[in-house]
């Protein structure tokens, strides 16, 4: 549950229910504000502590909402707030002010703060656990003497639940304001009084805003993506896209896909960039985007896909997909540790976020600003007495992929306390991946480990808990799915059940932790480039672990399977390209059916971090055709394990055959093999 980092009387996030209504859409103009919200005049509430007042006509020192606009332009969004003109006893040094909409099924929350001098706000996305993610700050602006506040929000965070970006077709809908100030100075005789608006008065706004700018298709070409945005930590890392081109004319066609749009550190590689499509067809394409080490948490880069008819040059269409790097990193190789946070907040209650309530919540901050530093209470039905348990979601929930080490082992370490004495107490911790499934949510036993010896606790008495936690074979290598999560379920068994009537439970105190046997995650992209291409390419491996200042040699045999001789050019694409070489020329001449032999080196730097890659293609286009073929080698960095310096294999001569590797090597190949099969 969101906390507001500017603390001020619960009430005024009011009960208000946020409804699936049906919304006429507005026709909207790029170039002007459109009416959202309107609010009439004097519905101003006051609160003193947690007790609600009548609604009063005017209202000392506070901000009476009148409207709500928006302005649409080509990279933001603009957000207008207008409030009702009053005769102030005394200016409100501050107002608090939240703005609710959704994108599709994606909730936004705009979080302000309006006072003259601060002019600050975040842009909030609620989760499907109800939990708010800081996406990006917002810029605020006070006009006509703090009477308007304009609030804007660039178009590339406000993605909706698949991922997507704004764009024609599309829109937001469910809008809602709510507004809070102190009282003013005249009424400072209580601490707590302070006046709250809501916009409306209940539930959300019944009209809908669609977007008028953004890519657009023209002609027969269409190309989409159902999951355009993906999430990194900064790390070096691979990842897989799909896009899907379809034909809307009523004759077969020949389209092109390219890259646009690319940020210059990013590698791009369109596995099938050319092909026809009959009428009404559709194609899945893969697109594999290499990323170098880069951490810039809380930023968002983006690059386009367009889809071209060879035929008629004013029929194309356009996607953007994007890398998100989270504020907050998510569990990974490098952020392999988990804290455990509380949140202690049983009055509040946002339109946004959902029901109250106190937790536990987990994270790879070891310094939550949202952890209230508060004992929590385990759940108990009151029925069966023996056991008490603790649900703890990642916060923000899951935006990756997992890879466990199955050869290691994690560790839970927990203080525990307890008002009671307890008889036998055993401590139990298993860790899920959930992510939603066709009738239920789908739950995957990710690691799990229990106390080995049962303890009995005094009154009053805190204990450390620390457990072993071992990784499940399914936890070995674990996808993305989008609206996952991460839970960690921990249970207290006890040898003696508690008295039915007494309805004190252990607590989690402060200062727990988790650590995990964690991967760095790469996208499984092999089967992205198993296509059948131009020419049959044989590669005896295609992966392999290096250590700093050495050499992997890739045997890769090409052969000419169009008919006709052809003249092919050989290049490399990907990430760390500059590590790699082809022991070949650039071109070659191939007859029908013939074979070349050529050589990938890949040379690590000698000051190349751990689990650092080089994750280059070889692409083999014919000049003749425009086909083309793609292979793709993974070498990544192992400061760990001693491996076979191969640069005396590499060929010396461009085009050499290289003779088969000796025994030594082949032994030193297994043992590779099964290092890369467990880290990727």
């Amino acid at each position: 549950m969101y906390a507001s980092r500017r603390r001020g009387p619960a009430t005024w996030l009011l009960t208000v229910f946020l409804l699936a209504l049906l919304a006429p859409a507005i026709a909207a103009q790029s170039d002007a504000s459109v009416l959202l919200l309107e609010d009439a005049a004097g519905d101003l509430t006051p609160s003193v502590g947690d007790v609600g007042g009548p609604n009063v006509a005017s209202a000392p020192a506070s901000k009476d909402l009148a409207s709500l606009h928006l302005r649409e332009g080509q990279e933001d969004l603009t957000f207008r707030v207008e409030y009702h003109p009053q005769d102030m006893v005394g200016e409100a040094p501050t107002n608090d002010l939240q703005i609710g909409f959704r994108h599709g099924q994606q909730r936004y929350v705009l979080d302000l703060a309006d006072s003259t001098g601060q002019n600050e706000g975040d842009l909030l996305r609620i989760d499907g656990a109800g939990n708010a993610v800081r996406v990006a700050a917002i810029a605020l602006t006070d006009l006509d003497e703090n009477r308007v506040i304009e609030a804007t929000a660039q178009r590339k965070h406000l993605i909706d639940e698949s991922g997507a970006f704004p764009r024609p077709g599309s829109g937001l809908d469910e809008f809602w304001v709510l507004s809070q100030a102190p009282a003013s100075p005249v009424d400072l005789r209580d601490a707590d009084l302070a006046y709250h608006d809501a916009m409306p008065d209940e539930g959300v706004g019944d009209v809908s805003y669609e977007f008028q700018l953004g890519p657009v298709s023209t002609g027969s070409a269409r190309v989409f993506s159902p999951a355009p945005a993906r999430s990194s930590n900064g790390e070096a890392g691979i990842f897989l896209f799909q896009v899907v081109a379809v034909n809307e004319g009523d004759a077969r066609e020949t389209f092109l896909l390219k890259v646009a749009d690319k940020p210059e550190p990013f590698q791009v590689t369109i596995t099938e960039p050319r092909f026809d499509l009959e009428p009404g067809a559709s194609r899945s394409v893969a697109v594999v985007a290499s990323i170098p080490f880069q951490h810039q948490h809380g930023a968002f880069e983006s690059f386009n896909i367009t889809l071209q008819s060879v035929a008629d040059a004013d029929s194309h269409s356009r996607v953007e997909l994007g890398i998100r790097y989270h504020a907050i990193p998510q569990p990974a190789g490098h952020h392999d540790t988990l804290w455990l946070h509380a949140h202690d907040d049983p009055d509040s209650f946002s339109p946004a976020l959902g029901s109250p309530g106190s937790r536990v919540f987990m994270n790879a901050l070891e310094n939550d600003p949202n952890d209230h530093g508060v004992p929590i209470r385990a759940y108990s039905d009151f029925a069966n007495r023996d056991s008490f348990t603790w649900r703890i979601e990642l916060t923000p929930s899951l935006d990756i992929g997992l890879d466990f080490d199955l050869e290691r082992v994690g560790t839970l370490e927990v203080p525990i306390s307890t008002e009671l004495p307890l008889v036998g107490t055993q401590v139990t911790a298993e860790f899920y991946h959930e992510r939603p499934g066709s009738e239920a949510v789908e739950r995957i036993l990710l690691a799990a480990g229990a106390e080995s010896e049962a303890t009995d606790m005094q009154a009053g008495e805190r204990r450390f808990v620390a457990i072993d936690l071992a990784p499940e074979p399914s936890a070995d290598y674990v996808p993305y799915a989008p609206e996952s999560q991460l839970v960690l379920d921990l249970r207290m068994d006890l040898a003696v059940p508690v008295a039915r009537n007494e309805r004190q439970t252990p607590a989690i105190e402060p200062g727990g932790s988790v650590r995990l046997p964690l991967n760095e995650f790469l996208d499984e992209v092999d089967d992205a480039f198993l296509a059948p291409g131009a020419f049959e390419v044989v590669a005896p491996r295609v992966q392999a672990l290096i250590n700093p200042g050495k050499t992997v040699v890739y045997d890769v045999e090409l052969r000419n399977t169009l008919g006709g001789d052809q003249r092919i050019d050989l290049d490399l694409e990907g990430l760390n390209t500059a590590w790699a070489r082809i022991a070949s020329p650039s071109t070659i001449d191939l007859g029908a059916g013939e074979t070349h032999a050529l050589q990938v080196v890949v040379s690590a730097p000698p000051d190349a971090p751990d689990s650092d890659v080089s994750d280059v293609v070889l692409v083999a286009t014919s000049l003749e055709t425009g086909e083309r073929s793609l292979t793709r080698f993974l070498t990544i960095v192992d400061v760990d394990a001693e491996y076979l310096d191969e640069v005396a294999l590499a060929a010396e001569v461009p085009g050499k055959a290289t003779p088969a590797p000796g025994v030594a090597l082949l032994v030193a190949l297994v043992g590779v093999a099964a290092r890369v099969a467990r880290r990727r």
